[in-house]
């Protein structure tokens, strides 16, 4: 018996080393793109679903490096992006098959915590790696499904949800925790089942013997209806407050509160000679608001990962903007001019907090995949736009300042001149009667009569620029603008279930 428990283990011990070097030999073979040795790995190791998913993010970023950032590596990197589209399809059909066969086990195993992934769960990880095609998965929608509603029915509406937060009592009539109950039945019956038949008999007989018991006593039965019926309350308001739904709809209305706080605040044009309850209450909702921004640094994200995020990069602006108001107001309460900059600082955090609700946008499938549209639209199209747009700017708005004004002096009014007439010219705003009237020109004509100067060369080099500027470049960026748009549109499910986490 012992040999043959020294034989049992030493089987299992070479077995897991078998398994741990099939796996490194799979990741060996991924960083060398070579998808079919790969693959045969990826079959004999463990970990399908997240070595697959750690695959594909490994070859979509070696495809972006630098080294191999050349034309003539054209070729290789479209290999390595196909081959990641083959992985990640490798781990959707897996997860495909696992939720076919088990549903239950398949959402247990989503949220499976990996210790060799800071006890990150796999739909953290596709998520930081990027796998839309894993987290749209059916499986992933239901996971996430229960996490954003908890035991409120999903087919509650968000209005119902805000109402209820603005009114205790709205919770007993609008939200549906079915959900929960159905549940907890379901548990119930999981642990009946797993007794075997006298023992169900018994409880069978037991549970009749307490409903008779139950018709010969009312006064029992209607302390079990109280009972019940209170039970039921308290889960009713417990599922409702420890919903991610309650929690998101709670921080739309709070920060809608503080943007018309705020917005009161800038309109105000009392002088105030001491700070005001309105500037108490910001400063406390704005202390909050920071205390929130660095439980998330400390404690959820890390700096790293918080940086990353544009919309945490937009709250520390917020608060910024808002500390600086307030040190600028506090340093001479009874100045006009410090009360004056003040406002000007806070109308400028007035257009960020504002901008700021559409972030709550992203949870909605028609309007979430519009965010990506604009942020994809100013990151590149805009930026190639201007790269076009500017030379184009200096070359007319410096032609046309010195044309204009041949004899004045260099000076910040000739800077501004350069800018000032060819930058809103783009948007079809010519200024033909101010440039007829700084080229001196007295004639019964336009640009007649220029009093010696070359100024009526400036309408010619206007209509070269008008067709340059506002034909060719703002009809390339449009363009540009719609090949965006078709883009992301066709993936607008996928971008907009990833939003969702």
């Amino acid at each position: 018996n012992q040999d043959n428990q020294d034989n049992k283990i030493d089987e299992e011990g070479k077995e897991e080393k078998e398994l741990e070097a099939a796996n490194m030999f799979f990741l060996w073979a991924v960083l060398l793109d070579r998808f079919r040795m790969a693959k045969m790995f990826w079959d004999r190791g463990t970990d399908s679903i997240l070595n697959a998913i750690i695959a594909a993010r490994l070859l979509r970023k070696m495809a972006k490096s630098r080294g191999l950032s050349g034309a003539h590596f054209s070729g290789e990197r479209q290999k390595m992006l196909n081959n990641a589209q083959k992985f990640e399809m490798l781990a959707v059909g897996v997860l495909d098959k696992c939720f076919d066969d088990n549903p239950e086990r398949t959402q247990k195993l989503l949220k499976l915590p990996q210790d060799q992934f800071c006890k990150a769960n796999l739909i953290h990880i596709a998520f930081e790696l990027n796998a839309k095609e894993f987290l749209a998965h059916r499986s992933v929608q239901a996971a996430l499904n229960e996490e954003w509603f908890g035991v409120i029915s999903p087919h509650t509406e968000m209005w119902k949800v805000a109402i209820s937060h603005l009114s205790v009592v709205a919770v007993l009539f609008f939200i549906n925790i079915e959900r929960e109950l159905k549940d907890e039945s379901t548990s119930a019956f999981e642990k009946v089942q797993r007794k075997n038949q006298k023992s169900r008999d018994r409880v069978h007989k037991w549970m009749m013997e307490i409903e008779c018991k139950e018709d010969d006593n009312d006064e029992e039965s209607a302390s079990n209806v109280v009972w019940s019926y209170s039970k039921q309350v308290y889960n009713q308001y417990r599922g409702f407050y420890l919903s991610t739904l309650t929690r998101y709809i709670g921080d739309l209305l709070s920060h809608f509160a503080l943007c018309i706080i705020s917005t009161y605040y800038a309109l105000d044009t009392s002088n105030h000679d001491e700070v005001t309850l309105v500037e108490w209450v910001l400063v406390w909702w704005l202390g909050a608001f920071f205390l929130d921004e660095l439980r998330q640094i400390i404690f959820l994200e890390g700096g790293k990962a918080y940086w990353r995020n544009f919309w945490n990069k937009m709250d520390v602006g917020i608060f910024v903007l808002f500390l600086l108001a307030l040190t600028v107001r506090v340093l001479d309460l009874q100045s006009s001019y410090h009360q004056l900059l003040s406002k000007t600082i806070v109308a400028v955090l007035v257009i960020f907090l504002w901008l700021r609700v559409t972030r709550y946008y992203a949870v909605f499938e028609n309007v979430g995949p519009k965010l990506i549209m604009l942020s994809k639209m100013a990151q590149k199209d805009v930026v190639a736009f201007l790269c076009l747009y500017i030379p184009v700017l200096l070359g007319f708005g410096i032609a046309a300042q010195v044309l204009l004004f041949p004899r004045t002096p260099f000076d910040e009014h000739s800077v501004s001149g350069i800018f000032y007439h060819t930058y809103f010219q783009l948007y079809g705003e010519m200024f033909l009667d101010d440039i007829n009237e700084d080229a001196h020109c007295i004639g019964d004509l336009p640009f007649s009569s220029c009093s010696g100067s070359f100024g009526w060369l400036t309408p010619i080099f206007v209509a070269i620029y008008a067709f340059v500027a506002n034909i060719l470049l703002v009809n390339l960026l449009i363009a540009m603008f719609n090949d965006t748009y078709q883009t992301i549109q066709l993936k607008a499910e996928l971008v907009w279930k990833k939003q969702r986490f």
